[in-house]
């Protein structure tokens, strides 16, 4: 459980981050402790102090990251926008790109939506200064290009993230049963029913900019 000797600072500070967003996200703030952050993290709750002061500070932490996480795939999704000319191709590169990111921080969409179901919204800073300018900018691109009012695209962008996060937010077994009716015990996520996610989202998205 000792922090090993020469350690690096940035390896140890991300895993209990990554610990801790799993706890929050799992559980909670108020049901997580520093001590479950240790454990999670292999690490002592003296290091997880060392580097995170108290559980408040954590939190503060973990949130941030959620945003960094978020800019990360805003910035994905510009770079599409500003490459791909082809409408139809551009909203079937991004719909996967935003899905996949999901799949694959799980942890930190369910922290996003605890803090929702816990504050009634997501945290302000995340909507001022990443999503109000993700949607800015690409309803008017793609208003531009579409021909349609930008307050129809910028509610159609709104509600196909909104399905995305709860499909990237799927378990192995509760896609394998809600898509195929199939009770199983999968550990992993069936790389066939992702693409059928995939095939499915981005007809929605072509379907909702009236493509």
């Amino acid at each position: 459980m000792a922090r090993p000797e020469g350690a690096n600072a940035a390896v140890t500070r991300a895993r209990i981050l990554e610990a801790a967003s799993q706890l929050f996200a799992e559980q909670g703030k108020d049901g997580t402790s520093m001590r479950l952050v240790a454990q999670r993290s292999g690490v002592t709750q003296a290091t997880v102090h060392h580097y995170f002061g108290h559980k408040a500070d954590l939190y503060e932490a973990v949130i941030s990251s959620v945003y960094d996480s978020a800019r990360d795939l805003r910035t994905e999704l510009d770079e599409l926008l500003a490459q791909e000319t082809d409408l139809a191709a551009l909203t079937n590169r991004a719909v996967c790109v935003a899905y996949r990111f999901v799949l694959s921080h799980q942890a930190v969409a369910r922290l996003a939506l605890r803090h929702l179901l816990d504050h009634g919204q997501l945290p302000a800073d995340h909507g001022r200064n990443t999503m109000v300018p993700f949607l800015d900018n690409t309803s008017a691109a793609m208003a531009a290009v579409t021909g349609r009012a930008t307050e129809d695209v910028r509610m159609a962008l709104l509600s196909i993230s909104f399905v995305v996060v709860r499909y990237g937010l799927m378990t192995p077994q509760e896609m394998a049963l809600l898509l195929t009716g199939t009770d199983t015990r999968r550990k992993t996520l069936d790389p066939a029913l992702i693409e059928q996610v995939e095939d499915h989202l981005a007809k929605l998205v072509r379907q909702l900019l009236m493509l």
